[in-house]
């Protein structure tokens, strides 16, 4: 009998990739939230469930996503602050 995939663990990876292409904070963010359900979801089934390194890819993805994201946020108002700055 063949393993069933994690659906939870095929949307993190999905909403991670989105999140770092079209959706930049929310699809990390889900991504991130459903990776760690999958990888929980994928540990409790016993060896019933495959998916977890669908899930771990989700989770790291999601976490570049944050830290791109994170990195522009900073680097705006770096720009902001030395443009508006009061002389």
């Amino acid at each position: 009998m063949a393993k069933k995939t994690s659906n939870l663990a095929v949307w993190s990876l999905v909403s991670s990739i989105l999140g770092v292409t079209g959706l930049p904070i929310i699809g990390s963010i889900v991504g991130l939230v459903l990776g760690y359900m999958a990888k929980r979801e994928t540990d409790a089934s016993g060896g019933a469930l495959e998916g977890r390194g669908l899930a771990k890819a989700g989770i790291i993805i999601g976490w570049i996503g944050v830290g791109i994201f994170t990195l522009s946020l900073c680097a705006f108002v770096v720009i902001m602050v030395l443009t508006f700055r009061v002389s």
